[in-house]
C-alpha cells in the first residue's frame, strides 16, 4: 500500500505535488489569459459597433486674434430630440464630442468674456468625423435690470372705504360717541 503525501498526490499518482502545481498554475494563467482575449474583443466590438452607428464633431475655439480659448463651452444640440451634448475645450482650445446620434443639430460656443456663436442645423452622418472651428467675439458690456415686484392689490368691484383707528385714538373716539356735533 502507497502512502500519499498530499491530496493531490492522490489524485494524480503519476506526478509529484510540485508537478500538479505548475500544471495547475499553467491551466490558470491560460485561462486568465483566455478570459482577458475575451474581455479585449467584447470591448472592442462594443467600440466598434457604438463607432459604426455615430458621428463626431470637433474643433477649435479661438478668439478675435486667434489664440485658443480654454475651457469655452461647446454644445451640440439635436433639433429633433432637443437632447444635448456638451463638451469643455482644452487648454489649446480643442473640443471633440463623440457617439453622436446622427441628425440635424444646432451647435454653439461660448466662454466667459466673450458673445456665443452658433451654428445652425449641421447634418451629422453616421460614421463622420466633421470640423466645426469658432472664432468667438469679445462681448459687450450690457447690464439687466429685472424688476420683480408686484404692484398692490386694488379691488376695482367695491367702493368701500376702511380706516385703521390706533388703540390710543379709542378712549377720543368713545367720549364723542354721545354728542352728535362733536364730530
Amino acid at each position: 500500500m502507497k502512502v500519499y503525501k498530499s491530496k493531490l498526490e492522490r489524485q494524480c499518482p503519476v506526478h509529484s505535488v510540485d508537478s500538479v502545481c505548475e500544471v495547475g498554475s499553467r491551466k490558470a494563467a491560460r485561462f486568465t489569459t483566455l478570459l482577458g482575449l475575451l474581455f479585449c474583443l467584447a470591448a472592442g466590438v462594443q467600440t466598434a459597433l457604438a463607432q459604426g452607428n455615430s458621428a463626431t464633431i470637433n474643433g477649435t475655439v479661438t478668439d478675435p486674434s486667434g489664440a485658443a480659448v480654454p475651457d469655452a463651452k461647446v454644445t451640440a444640440t439635436n433639433t429633433q430630440t432637443g437632447i444635448a451634448h456638451v463638451q469643455q475645450t482644452e487648454a489649446n482650445g480643442r473640443y471633440t464630442i463623440v457617439n453622436l446620434t446622427p441628425g440635424v443639430y444646432d451647435v454653439q460656443a461660448s466662454a466667459q468674456g466673450f458673445g456665443s456663436v452658433v451654428r445652425k442645423s449641421q447634418e451629422f452622418l453616421v460614421s463622420t468625423t466633421t470640423t466645426l472651428d469658432f472664432n468667438l467675439k469679445v462681448a459687450s458690456v450690457s447690464q439687466t435690470v429685472e424688476v420683480d415686484t408686484a404692484p398692490p392689490v386694488v379691488d376695482t368691484t367695491q367702493s368701500n372705504l376702511n380706516t385703521v383707528i390706533e388703540p390710543k385714538e379709542i378712549p377720543s373716539q368713545a367720549s364723542r360717541a354721545g354728542d352728535p356735533t362733536g364730530w
